[in-house]
């Protein structure tokens, strides 16, 4: 989802490292998995919200190219297995 540019609908923890970081990045919506209205309303929120949908969408794409992409990946995996912890920057 982040990789396509497009706002995440979490369904779980809100205040798990996911919820977090979704709320903290401003590229979607985190809630619990009993919260079926607040889903529902997030979604019809971004198809009347073009600006909010564009920006969580970038904001998302934003969040995968600094944290996810394979350069990042690859330096994590490097130092899980190696302990070079001069690879990540």
């Amino acid at each position: 989802i982040l990789a396509a540019g497009r706002p995440v609908l979490h369904i779980g923890d809100p205040g798990g490292e996911i919820g977090s970081m979704v709320s903290r990045h401003d590229c979607g919506l985190a809630v619990s998995v009993a919260d079926e209205p607040a889903a529902a309303r997030y979604i019809e929120g971004l198809c009347m919200d073009v600006k909010k949908r564009k920006r969580q969408g970038r904001n998302a794409r934003r969040l995968f190219e600094q944290r996810f992409d394979k350069p990042h990946a690859l330096a994590l995996w490097t130092d899980l297995l190696i302990g070079d912890n001069s690879v990540i920057s």
